[in-house]
């Protein structure tokens, strides 16, 4: 039995009604002639991590927490 509850069994696991995104920062603009290909032997300089109740939100939040000049995320 739970100590502080004392009703929850010990062995109870709640739901998780969240996800979790973090991601790295990379400082493109603080070297600007230089080539924006992502490599392997990149070093980000910071990340950000964001929750939400679906991957979409907390994907959205992220990108919006790099402080980059872009607010999401497009392909093509």
């Amino acid at each position: 039995v739970n100590d502080i509850t004392k009703e929850t069994p010990a062995c109870f696991e709640p739901s998780l009604d969240y996800v979790e995104v973090k991601a790295p920062r990379f400082a493109f603009e603080t070297f600007p002639g230089a080539d924006g290909t992502l490599t392997t032997t990149m070093k980000s300089v910071g990340e950000a991590m964001s929750i939400g109740r679906t991957f979409t939100e907390a994907f959205g939040k992220v990108l919006r927490s790099l402080e980059t000049k872009s607010a999401g995320f497009w392909t093509g």
